[in-house]
């Protein structure tokens, strides 16, 4: 296959401030605030303990790994991706906690029940339909049983995240998914949904309402949305 990220590897960090650049921020303040979210929820519900071993999956040029490390200070991380290039830039960083590797989405060379937490973001929505369900299926079989999978993604809904994915050439092969088919896919893959919600609300210019945000989790408003599955 084309490795069609891969030619965009190094201007990754350019190209995403360049279609963000409507909400004042840069490309590190969202993976920052997905990562908070995550660690928030997990924290809310009482899982945050025994994670000792994430799952970057879709990781690119390995932005989220030192902010993973950061927030996860026992963890190891292992951060997957198909684009092979993209995979050299993360390796490049030499983050102390974090490996990062090549491998299609439905064939991870993970042992079974080995992963305690999965971040991923961005993946679906440029994984064709027919393999989405692959996909899941793989990411069950490789987080262990109460094990936690957080996927972010895009919101249809949101006419200002469409136009500019429109714009962007890291999504000229996206085809978005709701949060409702997206929540299909898990449960139909054995997961318990334990919460889904909207985020990513207000721009810079409004930054001082954003403590604000998980009050109107459930309103289709945000940029993007997350799905949070437990394996049972």
């Amino acid at each position: 296959m084309t490795d069609e990220f891969g030619s965009y590897a190094r201007r990754y960090p350019e190209i995403i401030n360049l279609t963000s650049a409507i909400t004042g921020e840069k490309y590190e303040f969202f993976i920052r605030f997905r990562v908070s979210l995550m660690k928030r929820k997990l924290t809310g519900n009482g899982a945050h303990t025994g994670i000792n071993r994430i799952l970057d999956f879709g990781c690119g040029i390995g932005a989220a790994g030192k902010i993973l490390e950061d927030a996860f200070p026992q963890a190891a991380i292992l951060g997957v991706d198909s684009s092979e290039k993209s995979v050299i830039e993360a390796n490049h960083q030499g983050l102390s906690r974090s490996d990062f590797i090549c491998s299609e989405g439905e064939a991870l060379p993970l042992a079974d029940a080995s992963v305690d937490l999965v971040y991923s973001n961005g993946v679906v929505h440029h994984t064709p339909l027919e393999r989405r369900g692959a996909v899941l299926r793989e990411l069950f079989r490789v987080v262990r049983p109460k094990g936690q999978v957080f996927i972010f993604e895009n919101n249809p809904a949101n006419p200002l995240m469409m136009r500019a994915m429109a714009k962007s050439p890291l999504d000229s092969d996206a085809q978005p998914i709701t949060p409702k088919e997206l929540s299909r896919l898990f449960e139909n893959c054995g997961f318990r949904i334990a919460r889904s919600g909207y985020y990513f609300l207000f721009p810079h210019c409004l930054r001082f309402l954003r403590w604000g945000e998980p009050l109107f989790e459930q309103l289709p408003l945000g940029a993007q949305y997350f799905v949070w599955g437990v394996r049972v």
